[in-house]
């Protein structure tokens, strides 16, 4: 038998058989062997596991110093880092500057009046530590961040007002100052605050037109408006329209300018039309920021306000447009008056003739349609100066509609007192400008025309002149129509369509007063669209306009013979009479010559003639009385049967006469005068003849309007009244009497003032 012992004495490996005789006695043996071998190496184990133990701890210990050593490295590195900011300290410290300023306006210290923004320059310069304060431009840069203490004094006359403003980087900061007396003393005043200020922040002391003269104007309604030619609340109405498409947001570099500035800026611009360098140095801001302002606030006003004030009329609307133009100035049917206007611009570059216009300027055109209260209901702007009248027209986008008959005009209607002609068009009316079309009437050319046609073309301009003078409004409140316009022409059109919303939304307001009448001396602002040659109109339109000529005839028809109103100037130079009376021939021959004839025909078809008052208890009595023309020609004027009417000769030689003398004394100290008097026929009474045909006055009635300065003051009479005698009341309550006992809807006996008059409260015209 082989035994192998492995080297590591574990391991027994039997190679050859053996007998059983020898296994006890070996057995012994091997245990013995055995058991001598096994404790030395049990040792050894033991001691390689000591052995491993300690590696362990040797690892942990080595990772423990290492972890010490990054710490005592981080912490020398902190100590170097706080020894640093130490010494850093220590080196700002004693580099910090001391800042500190004292300084007077200069040897005199008079500065002023101004209205405009102006900074404080305070030139005398006593202390300037740290050269903070710059002399030359007066403002003072922090050059460190702290708190600085600010103050400032001024002594002043109290005859005018004096506010100084401190700012920071443009922000007001504190305020010193106070309103003018009438005592014309003298005052002194002071202000001081403490400011937390960053390096390079700013401060200034200012007088401003924004910041300052807007808050001075707020405290006074009437200058407020002539400022910027709305109210306080209209100004305010409007800044809250339009204040989330004018507002900018402030940046790290700088803060935007307010909305309230922009929207100032913008208004005085249309106010005035002064150059952007004017307005910028009012403001004191950038002549590129106006050019900046001007366009995006004008198309934000435009975009906010056209469609609650200048939306595109309904077929409701034109119809109530149409019942205005009918109660307002009698001309039924209408839909509103069209007329064109050229804006004066300064020639854009490179565009040849195609601004050019007739009279020799260069101008954009503004086509509008204005309804009965001197509203703009359609508005084109853009087209060139140099395009006629019918070519503005027909390249407008209202003209395209109505000639495509795509302006839902309401149905046709019967003429007041036409029915039997039928049904007839809504129309537009316009000057000879234009084009005669079905929708669209024009007067009759020519200057001798029958009477008929007289007529027709009187009531269509008296209800065209609502455009004109919607117009001259229009201008007197922008005087930016005045000027010629010296910036692009997509920038003229913007403020154009500006100034024409916010017309109708100053008009539309509850505060916009009631402005009458045409404005004169408007030629050189908005300039007409020149006539041109006859147009060639379509069979239709001219049967339109013979109908509405017949249908005008029938309903002015003096049915009566006797006059119902007169209007005119007051003007007394005590001219003798005429006692002969004239008729007027051709009221009842049309071909008859346009001058007066005495009234010996025996029968006027529509008029009265002397021997309708022959062997009568009644007086021709004037509607516009002798005694009040100032010239010859007026005198006999009133010398016609077509300016009288039957009154009592008791009451006309007495009461009458008597009332006559005493407006004439009323109206004497006027600086102008107007004068409308009137009858109320008395439809079951006339002149008791043969042939009774002239219609009785129930009552005369009397207007008087006195202009004294800008105010107009108007009184009412009529008589004889129940006791034979004449009564005095108010306009208005005059003008509801007349209402009331002519079975009308309305009636305005002065419709017109001029721009810039205005009427009492009570007592006015």
């Amino acid at each position: 038998m082989s035994l192998t012992i492995g080297a590591n004495g574990a391991g027994f490996i039997a190679t050859e058989p053996v007998s059983s005789e020898l296994s006890t006695k070996d057995d012994t043996f091997l245990h013995n062997e055995t058991k001598e071998l096994t404790c030395p190496l049990k040792i050894f184990i033991d001691l390689l596991q000591e052995l491993g133990a300690t590696k362990e701890k040797l690892q942990a210990t080595e990772t423990r110093l290492k972890a010490l050593e990054t710490s005592q490295q981080e912490l020398m590195s902190k100590h170097a880092n706080s020894e640093a900011q130490i010494e850093k300290i220590k080196m700002e410290k004693q580099d910090r500057p001391k800042v500190a300023f004292s300084a007077s306006l200069g040897s005199n210290g008079v500065f002023g009046p101004v209205n405009v923004d102006s900074t404080l320059v305070y030139k005398n310069v006593f202390m300037n530590v740290g050269n903070a304060y710059h002399k030359a431009t007066g403002i003072f840069t922090a050059p460190v961040r702290g708190l600085y203490y600010f103050s400032f004094f001024y002594h002043c006359a109290t005859t005018c007002d004096t506010w100084l403003h401190l700012y920071r980087n443009g922000k007001k900061e504190a305020i010193a100052g106070q309103h003018k007396t009438q005592h014309g003393t003298q005052a002194n005043g002071q202000n001081g605050i403490t400011l937390l200020l960053e390096k390079g922040d700013q401060r200034r002391t200012q007088l401003g037109e924004f910041h300052q003269l807007l808050q001075e104007l707020r405290l006074n309604d009437d200058r407020f408006q002539r400022y910027f030619r709305l109210s306080r609340c209209q100004f305010d109405d409007l800044l809250s329209r339009v204040v989330g498409r004018i507002s900018l947001q402030d940046t790290n570099y700088r803060r935007s300018i307010p909305p309230a500035e922009r929207l100032s800026i913008c208004l005085r611009y249309l106010a005035t039309g002064d150059s952007f360098r004017t307005i910028a140095s009012s403001f004191r801001v950038g002549v590129s920021t106006v050019c900046k302002i001007v366009p995006d606030v004008v198309t934000a006003i435009w975009d906010c306000l056209v469609e609650e004030f200048m939306a595109v009329p309904s077929t409701d609307e034109w119809r109530s447009i149409a019942e205005g133009f009918e109660e307002r100035w009698n001309f039924p049917l209408c839909c509103g008056a069209l007329d064109g206007k050229h804006v004066l611009i300064k020639a854009p570059p490179n565009t040849g003739s195609q601004f050019h216009n007739y009279k020799g300027t260069f101008s954009l055109v503004l086509l509008a349609v204005v309804d009965a209260r001197y509203c703009f209901r359609v508005i084109d702007v853009g087209g060139y100066g140099r395009t006629s009248d019918g070519g503005t027209l027909a390249n407008s986008a209202f003209g395209q509609a109505l000639r495509g008959g795509t302006l839902h005009l309401p149905p046709d209607r019967h003429l007041p007192g036409a029915d039997h002609r039928g049904p007839q068009p809504h129309v537009f009316v316009a000057d000879e400008a234009f084009p005669l079309r079905k929708n669209l009437m024009r007067p009759f050319p020519g200057r001798t025309l029958p009477r008929e046609r007289r007529v027709f073309n009187y009531r269509l301009s008296r209800a065209r002149l609502v455009v004109e003078n919607t117009f001259g409004i229009l201008s007197s409140q922008w005087r930016m129509y005045h000027r010629l316009m010296e910036v692009q022409p997509d920038v003229v059109e913007r403020c154009v369509k500006a100034t024409c919303v916010l017309h109708n939304f100053m008009r539309r307001s509850a505060e916009a007063p009631a402005v009458r009448g045409a404005v004169q001396g408007t030629e050189d602002s908005l300039q007409s669209l020149g006539r041109v040659a006859a147009n060639n109109s379509a069979r239709e339109a001219i049967r339109v306009r013979e109908f509405w000529e017949c249908g005008n005839v029938q309903s002015l028809a003096p049915a009566w013979r006797i006059p119902i109103y007169s209007a005119y100037v007051f003007k007394s130079l005590n001219i003798g009479r005429c006692d002969a009376w004239f008729i007027e021939p051709q009221l009842d021959d049309r071909n008859a010559e346009p001058y007066m004839r005495d009234g010996r025909p025996t029968n006027g078809n529509n008029q009265a003639v002397n021997s309708d008052y022959e062997k009568s208890n009644y007086d021709k009595g004037h509607l516009y009385p002798v005694q009040h023309t100032n010239n010859h020609l007026s005198m006999l004027a009133t010398s016609t049967l077509t300016n009288a009417a039957p009154q009592d000769l008791t009451f006309n030689r007495g009461q009458w006469s008597t009332h006559e003398k005493a407006v004439i004394d009323d109206l004497q100290s006027c600086d102008e005068s107007y004068v409308v008097t009137g009858v109320v026929p008395d439809t079951n009474l006339r002149i008791p003849t043969n042939n009774p045909r002239v219609t009785v006055s129930k009552y005369y009635w009397r207007a008087t309007c006195c202009k004294q300065g800008s105010t107009f003051i108007g009184k009412g009479y009529f008589g004889p009244d129940n006791n034979g005698k004449v009564q005095s009341l108010s306009i208005t309550d005059l003008q509801q009497k007349l209402i009331n006992d002519y079975h009308v809807t309305g009636i305005i006996i002065f419709p017109v003032l001029p721009p810039g008059h205005k009427r009492p409260s009570t007592g006015g015209c």
